[in-house]
């Protein structure tokens, strides 16, 4: 007997007998869903930052000078390793996305950790990784446990320090973080 059969769901086991192994599904634009679910109260910056999300990411990054760089005030070196430490991860397209914890405006940054966790948990990504040691402070200092015991982090403090890290290093770090993805 083929235990392989044993392994489907009772609801599919006909159509397994019957020979169909593939079933061909038309794919759900995941935006219009999401956007049908859409908090109405966001104020701006918050929407426009919500419009560059793509709703297959999984996978979010945030660091205290992130709303900074969405200001339109970015720094070079950051960009530039940004861009080069993501290929590292070998994700589709769409999987990373960036969601700042402080909005940059006059010259000055206004933390927002509610409005950042309301985001992170609506869109509920697999890991958040907060680079740099404000990262941390700031999600620690103005959330509760229970805001947050359901979300997963992964804190890495030295942000500044991986702008130099060799293509070895970064590799390994992109590992170290996807390890720490659930159900991967």
């Amino acid at each position: 007997m083929d235990d392989s059969r044993l392994n489907i769901s009772e609801f599919l086991r006909a159509w397994h007998f019957a020979g169909v192994r593939h079933f061909f599904i038309d794919k759900t634009d995941d935006s219009i869903l999401l956007n049908q679910h859409r908090p109405t109260q966001w104020k701006s910056p918050w929407c426009i930052y919500f419009e560059k999300v793509p709703a297959s990411a999984f996978l979010f990054f945030t660091y205290y000078d992130l709303g900074k760089d969405l200001a339109g005030h970015g720094d070079s070196e950051r960009r530039n390793f940004l861009r080069r430490f993501i290929p590292f991860f070998q994700l589709p397209k769409g999987s990373i996305a960036f969601w700042p914890l402080a909005i940059y405006v006059n010259s000055t940054y206004q933390e927002q950790i509610q409005d950042f966790l309301k985001t992170i948990t609506y869109f509920s990504p697999s890991l958040i990784v907060c680079f740099g040691n404000d990262c941390e402070l700031a999600i620690n200092k103005a959330s509760s446990v229970e805001q947050v015991k359901h979300l997963n982090f992964f804190y890495y403090h030295h942000f500044e320090q991986l702008f130099n890290s060799s293509d070895n290093d970064l590799s390994l770090l992109a590992k170290q973080i996807l390890s720490q993805v659930p159900n991967r």
